[in-house]
């Protein structure tokens, strides 16, 4: 029975969310697993009765006059002929989600060695090595997070159809990635908080080996506070770049459709697309500031006010931009 409704979910997914339409599938729907009880009962196996049930129910064109929905599909059928659509397999889905998985990796790796390069120079002075050292420390970084950034982009670029095409997914990788990007959440979660509060207690480091009075320690307190903004902007990086993955591959299917609805139900909705990217850039902006407020100032021990604020004001903006259920 399973394989009848994920077929009748395949054939009802690019038509209009409508009333009509929804009324129509779920008539249909019983009319499959009538007739698929009837095999059962006489004899047939169920790979036969599915067989049969699809043969006989599986043409929604001859269908849809009786159904009553035979202007929404000549429409449809019409809209796709005119607007043709790449369909995106739930293998090629997976494998999408693969590379940008790994392209946030070595991305977040590049950024991170971009805040770490001035640890070569910071510990060669604390090491007395000569000023050289420390430079060339300091380009080694640059050159391989430049080199990570140029082996990201062409591993990914194979990939640039999801974005420039239009594309369709099928109603079972839509439920695959629904869900597992439902599973990801809490890690998605846990990573991203694990990286935000690392970016805010950066100077706690820094400042505990600063307060050793040990001369060597204390010129190593600047490293210790690179290294937590540089894995702290790695979590975020590499964590966001898998979400992101289930977030754009689901929004492929158009939301006026019934795929497309099922797509935007599993998303949080706003009053305009303002909002949505208010809401989307609001993290990143908040870590910005606290950053560039912390090092412009040097006052760690009370930029972190910035957060607890960013957060009542998070949850104020939130409230007012989000779309109120009915």
């Amino acid at each position: 029975m399973e394989i009848i409704k994920n077929y009748l979910e395949s054939m009802f997914a690019s038509l209009p969310n409508t009333e009509q339409v929804i009324k129509a599938k779920t008539e249909l729907l019983c009319m499959m697993e009538d007739k698929y009880n009837e095999l059962i009962q006489n004899g047939e196996s169920q790979n036969s009765a599915v067989g049969t049930v699809i043969s006989e129910f599986g043409n929604l064109d001859e269908l849809a006059e009786a159904l009553g929905i035979s202007g929404e599909v000549n429409q449809t059928n019409e809209y796709q002929q005119n607007n043709p659509s790449r369909f995106v397999s739930c293998e090629e889905a997976k494998e999408y989600v693969a590379a940008r998985t790994k392209y946030g990796f070595w991305t977040g790796i590049a950024v991170m060695l971009c805040i770490c390069c001035t640890t070569g120079p910071i510990l060669g002075d604390a090491l007395r090595l000569p000023e050289v050292v420390g430079v060339l420390l300091l380009f080694s970084f640059i050159g391989i997070a430049v080199g990570l950034f140029i082996y990201s982009g062409n591993m990914f670029s194979k990939w640039k159809y999801i974005h420039k095409e239009r594309c369709q997914i099928d109603m079972m990788t839509v439920g695959y990635l629904a869900n597992e990007r439902k599973n990801y959440a809490p890690t998605h979660s846990v990573r991203k908080t694990v990286g935000i509060v690392l970016c805010a207690i950066c100077w706690v480091g820094a400042a505990v080996l600063g307060s050793t009075h040990v001369p060597m320690l204390e010129e190593l307190s600047g490293i210790a506070l690179f290294i937590m903004v540089g894995v702290g902007v790695f979590l975020i990086i590499s964590s966001g770049s898998r979400k992101k993955a289930y977030d754009e591959l689901l929004k492929t299917n158009d939301v006026s459709t019934i795929s497309g609805n099922y797509i935007q139900e599993q998303q949080e909705e706003y009053k305009s697309p303002v909002g949505q990217l208010v809401m989307e850039l609001f993290w990143p902006v908040v870590t910005c500031i606290y950053l560039t407020t912390s090092f412009i100032t040097f006052s760690w021990g009370m930029t972190w006010i910035i957060w607890p604020v960013a957060a009542g004001t998070f949850v104020i903006l939130r409230a007012i931009l989000r779309k109120n259920e009915e």
